[in-house]
C-alpha cells in the first residue's frame, strides 16, 4: 500500500505543476478563446485557489492510490498458483467502471458541444430580414464635442456623398438607428386621427434614413418600392409586413397614409418591406416603419451605413480614414461590420460550444488513454493466453478482433450510459439552445460513433503487438 501510494502520489503531483503552470502561463490563450471582448486583470498570488489545488492534488493521490490497493490479494500462494508470470488478468469491476465512467462522461460533455454547435449553426442561417454581409456602419460620438446640430447634419451629408464616391462601395445610407441595436418608438395616427396601436399598448417602432437604406443593409421588398431621393418633399414612408398586415387587413397598403403626430402631413406608404429582427435574436416582430428624411438638417445623428461589392479593397480601415479626411478634428468615430452587432447575442451560444467542446475533447482524449493503456496490459496479462490460441491455429485478424473487443464492449456501454445521462439532462438545457432540439438524434449519433471510432483507435497498436506474439516464446515463457 505504502509503494501504490507513493507511485499515485508522484504522478498527481507532477499533474497538479503541469496544472499550475498551464493556468499561469495559459491564461491568456484562454481568455482569447474564450472571452476576447473582456480585459481580465492577472492575479499576482491567489493562494486560496492554490491551497485548493494543492488539496485536490492531495485528494487524487490518495484515492488513485487506495482503489488499487484495495484490490490487494492477502494471500500470496493464490497469486503464484495464478498461473501467469505477470498476476492475474482478471480486471476489477472497479477498473472497467471507471473507463466506462470516462466514456460517459466525454458523451455527455461532447452532447452539450454538439448542442452549441448546432445552435450556433441555425444563428448563423436565422432569416433576420436583413443581409448582413459586407455591410460596415460607421458612427460618431459627438456628445461633449461642441458640435451643433446644423454641424452634424453637414458632416453626415458630406460623409455620404464622401463614402458612395470611393470605389468599391455599392451603396450607402444614413439612418437615425442602427439596424439590430436600437429603434425609436412612439404613436403612429392615421388621417381620421386613429391611434394605430394594439390592445397592450405596443408602441409602432421607427426609424429616419435616407434613399438606398434598403438597398444598403438589404431588405426585402413584398410590394410597391424602396426610397429615392425625391422622397423627401413627398414624406414616404415604408412599413414591415406585420404593420401593413394589422393596420390594413384584406387590401393593399401602398398609398396608404399616416401620420406621425396630431397635424402634421401625411406620409404615404410606397413600400412594404419583410419582417427585419428588431433586436436581434427577439423572435416576435413588432410594428415597424421607415421615413423618409425630409431635410439634410435632419440626419444629425445616426449613422452611416456601407455596403461594399465583394472582393473589393474598401475595409473599416479605408473608410475610417476617408470620413477622418473630412474633419480631422472628428471626436469618437467607430467602424465596424453590422454583423457585429449581434456580436453579444452570440456569445453564449459561442461560450457554451467552445466550453462545452474543450473538456468534451479532454474527457474523450483521457477516455482513449485510459482504454488504450487498459487494452495494452490486457495484452501484456493475456501473452500465454495469445500464444496458446495463435498455437492452435488463431490468425492474426481473430487476434485483433479478440483484442479490440475488449475496448469496443467497453466504448458502447460509455455510450449507453452517457446517452442515458445526456436524455435525463437535456430538460436543463432545452432553454439555451436555438432552434435545436435537446435530443437532436444526429448529435447523440456523432457522438457515440465519435467515442467508438476512439476506442478502436486507442486498441490499434496493442493489437498490432499482440499479433507479433511469438507462441513458442510465449509458451516456453510459462
Amino acid at each position: 500500500m505504502a509503494q501504490l501510494l507513493a507511485e499515485s502520489g508522484a504522478l498527481a503531483l507532477m499533474g497538479g505543476v503541469a496544472a499550475v503552470a498551464m493556468v499561469a502561463w495559459g491564461g491568456g490563450w484562454v481568455n482569447r478563446l474564450l472571452l476576447p471582448d473582456l480585459v481580465w486583470e492577472p492575479a499576482a498570488r491567489d493562494w486560496p485557489l492554490f491551497a485548493l489545488a494543492a488539496g485536490c492534488t492531495a485528494a487524487v493521490a490518495l484515492l488513485a492510490g487506495l482503489a488499487p490497493a484495495l484490490q490487494l490479494r492477502h494471500d500470496p500462494m493464490a497469486a503464484l498458483k495464478d498461473g501467469t508470470q505477470h498476476g492475474s488478468t482478471r480486471r476489477s469491476s472497479l477498473h472497467r467502471g471507471l473507463l466506462v465512467s470516462q466514456a460517459a462522461l466525454s458523451v455527455v460533455l461532447l452532447v452539450g458541444a454538439g448542442l452549441f454547435l448546432r445552435s450556433l449553426q441555425q444563428l448563423r442561417a436565422h432569416d433576420y430580414g436583413l443581409n448582413l454581409d459586407g455591410v460596415l456602419v460607421a458612427q460618431v460620438t459627438f456628445d461633449g464635442a461642441g458640435w451643433r446640430p446644423t454641424d452634424r447634419a453637414a458632416f453626415h451629408q458630406e460623409a455620404l456623398v464622401r463614402v458612395r464616391a470611393l470605389p468599391g462601395v455599392q451603396d450607402a445610407a444614413l439612418a437615425t438607428n442602427v439596424p439590430l441595436r436600437s429603434l425609436s418608438g412612439g404613436k403612429l395616427l392615421l388621417p381620421d386621427g386613429t391611434r394605430i396601436a394594439t390592445p397592450d399598448g405596443e408602441v409602432t417602432y421607427g426609424s429616419q434614413v435616407t434613399a438606398d437604406y434598403l438597398a444598403t443593409i438589404g431588405m426585402r421588398i413584398l410590394a410597391g418600392r424602396g426610397f429615392v431621393e425625391s422622397d423627401g418633399s413627398e414624406r414616404a414612408v415604408v412599413v414591415n409586413e406585420t404593420l401593413a398586415r394589422t393596420v390594413w387587413p384584406g387590401r393593399p397598403a401602398v398609398g396608404e397614409c399616416v401620420l406621425r403626430e396630431e397635424g402634421a402631413p401625411c406620409a404615404t406608404v410606397v413600400g412594404v418591406v419583410a419582417d427585419p429582427s428588431v433586436f436581434g435574436l427577439m423572435p416576435d416582430h413588432p410594428r415597424m416603419l421607415f421615413w423618409s428624411v425630409m431635410a439634410p438638417d435632419e440626419a444629425t445623428s445616426g449613422a452611416l451605413l456601407v455596403r461594399v461589392v465583394a472582393g473589393s479593397s474598401v475595409s473599416a480601415g479605408s473608410i475610417r480614414a476617408a470620413l477622418q479626411e473630412l474633419r480631422p478634428s472628428l471626436p469618437y468615430l467607430d467602424v465596424a461590420p453590422l454583423s457585429a452587432v449581434l456580436e453579444p447575442q452570440l456569445r453564449p451560444w459561442r461560450l457554451g460550444a467552445t466550453v462545452f467542446t474543450a473538456f468534451g475533447v479532454l474527457a474523450m482524449l483521457l477516455a482513449g488513454l485510459g482504454l488504450y493503456a487498459a487494452v495494452a496490459y490486457a495484452v501484456t496479462q493475456r501473452t500465454r493466453e495469445i500464444g496458446v490460441r495463435m498455437a492452435i491455429g488463431a490468425t492474426r485478424g481473430s487476434v485483433v478482433a479478440l483484442v479490440a473487443s475488449d475496448a469496443t464492449r467497453t466504448a458502447v456501454a460509455g455510450v449507453v450510459l452517457g446517452t442515458a445521462l445526456a436524455l435525463a439532462g437535456s430538460r436543463w438545457i432545452a432553454g439555451l439552445l436555438f432552434e435545436v432540439s435537446p435530443r437532436d438524434p444526429v448529435v447523440y449519433a456523432a457522438v457515440g460513433g465519435a467515442i467508438i471510432l476512439v476506442a478502436l483507435l486507442a486498441s490499434v497498436a496493442p493489437a498490432r503487438r499482440a499479433t507479433r506474439v511469438n507462441p513458442v516464446a510465449a509458451l516456453r515463457a510459462e
